[in-house]
């Protein structure tokens, strides 16, 4: 197709040694469309059993007061001490902060321009090796399941991306597995270099079909 996508550039990335913590980290702008308040009921569901784990939640928030509203709502869960706001962070901190993490959670809500595209942190997350739970769009399958990198959710369900989240946990050899299927299939598809070249050949091909009119 035509479509090029901003996948990551792989020379601006840090290896950084995968340290996997009880971490659960979402990277991004937050707004209630980008399903976050799913993500802490789901966390508070896993945390109940599990209080030695975190959310991270890495981004600033949109409009500023839904911040305050994410607070509230963990709070009310009994897990504000475990849902951790950090503000934008140099990428670079970005991917250390993910290394950390045991996965990577994008699980938008069914809007239009959330199932038409795919988000850079999709990819992020694969490069640092983070197994995913993503949202059940078209486009997200496309990648997660050929790659073998993560679980595919229903994100307007709680329960559902609370299993997931459980699922990772209690299997974290099936998990390091799909962080490293994630990071192959970045490495070796889903970057800029290769996109690039990609880009380029449309170009060529749009420059042939002018100079042959």
């Amino acid at each position: 197709s035509g479509r090029v996508e901003n996948y990551p550039i792989l020379e601006l990335s840090t290896a950084f040694e995968r340290n996997p913590q009880d971490k659960i980290i979402y990277l991004g702008a937050m707004s209630k469309t980008r399903g976050l308040l799913e993500v802490i009921e789901a966390f508070s569901l896993v945390a109940k059993e599990r209080p030695s784990w975190e959310l991270c939640l890495v981004g600033s928030s949109r409009p500023k007061s839904f911040e305050q509203e994410m607070k509230d709502l963990a709070a009310r869960r009994g897990v504000g001490s475990n849902v951790k706001f950090i503000e934008w962070v140099p990428y670079e901190e970005k991917e250390r902060l993910s290394s950390q993490a045991a996965m990577g959670v994008i699980t938008f809500l069914p809007y239009s321009n959330n199932t038409s595209c795919l988000p850079n942190k999709l990819f992020d997350y694969m490069l640092v090796g983070l197994p995913v739970i993503a949202s059940d769009f078209p486009l997200y399958r496309e990648v997660v399941e050929p790659a073998q990198c993560g679980l595919i959710v229903d994100p307007s369900k709680p329960e559902e991306i609370a299993r997931a989240m459980e699922h990772l946990i209690e299997h974290p050899e099936e998990a390091r597995r799909m962080g490293e299927n994630g990071r192959r299939a970045v490495l070796e598809k889903y970057n800029w270099e290769k996109e690039s070249e990609r880009l380029l050949r449309i170009y060529e091909a749009v420059l042939t079909t002018e100079g042959d009119e």
